[in-house]
């Protein structure tokens, strides 16, 4: 009331909001790709008030689980290679990662590290870990077996059995598959054709024992092989051995 006066100051402490990222997982088969966001899959991170870094909020990647330290770099382009395969991170949070063929005996763990940045520089880096399933392919055969009585001076050279026709069966993987001769089309005692659908023939073109046909009712078995790979629609393979047992002509 009568005029004297004080001055003072209001301070204001400001609480940077920081941005908090959340782990991440995904799994594939081997040789397969998988696809996902760790900004929104699970968890989604959190960027806060300022908003995501100039360039998107995700600013780098790398292999590994030590997340006591920030990263950056390696995203987009061809990606960064990790054990068993290769993870394309892009700074928007989406990613690919596709495993490699024939990685695995039994499921493994690959790990990556990233991190977020908002828009004062301010980081959070959490692991993504993408589990890679062992795939098992298998495939079975059955030995041909021909007659040295089929060839044109054997007893019954209008028989056709020294012809077999078998097929290769796959299981274990994803189709469709395909099918290749390792070895020569061209054994011992005759000539092999697989075709692309893994059926295959066999043709016997001469005796086992020599010129003479008739030389005793024995059957000779595993005188010729021809040895295949099956490979799965994601690169998976496993290989065999088609046998051929031979009877002799009487």
């Amino acid at each position: 009331a009568h005029g004297n006066t004080t001055t003072g100051t209001i301070l204001v402490d400001i609480v940077d909001d920081v941005p908090t990222a959340y782990a991440n997982t995904n799994s594939v088969s081997e040789g397969a790709q998988v696809s996902g966001n760790v900004l929104s899959d699970g968890t989604p991170d959190v960027l806060g008030a300022d908003g995501a870094a100039p360039g998107g909020a995700v600013t780098g990647v790398a292999t590994g689980s030590n997340v006591s330290n920030p990263v950056s770099g390696n995203l987009g382009g061809a990606g960064i290679a990790g054990q068993y395969g290769t993870l394309v991170l892009n700074a928007n949070g989406t990613y690919t990662y596709t495993a490699n063929p024939n990685a695995v005996t039994t499921n493994a763990v690959d790990h990556f590290v990233y991190t977020i940045t908002d828009g004062d520089g301010d980081t959070s880096t959490v692991t993504l870990d993408i589990t890679v399933n062992n795939v098992t392919v298998t495939a079975s055969d059955t030995d041909a077996l021909v007659y040295e009585k089929g060839l044109p001076a054997g007893s019954d050279a209008a028989g056709n059995s020294e012809i077999f026709n078998g097929a290769i069966t796959p299981a274990g993987g994803t189709g469709p598959y395909t099918y290749t001769l390792n070895s020569s089309a061209t054994g011992s005692y005759g000539n092999l054709v697989l075709n692309a659908d893994g059926t295959y023939t066999y043709t016997l073109t001469h005796t086992y024992d020599g010129a003479t046909l008739n030389n005793g009712i024995t059957t000779e078995q595993d005188k010729d092989s021809f040895t295949y790979t099956v490979t799965d629609a994601h690169g998976n393979t496993t290989t065999g051995t088609i046998l051929v047992d031979i009877v002799d002509d009487v």
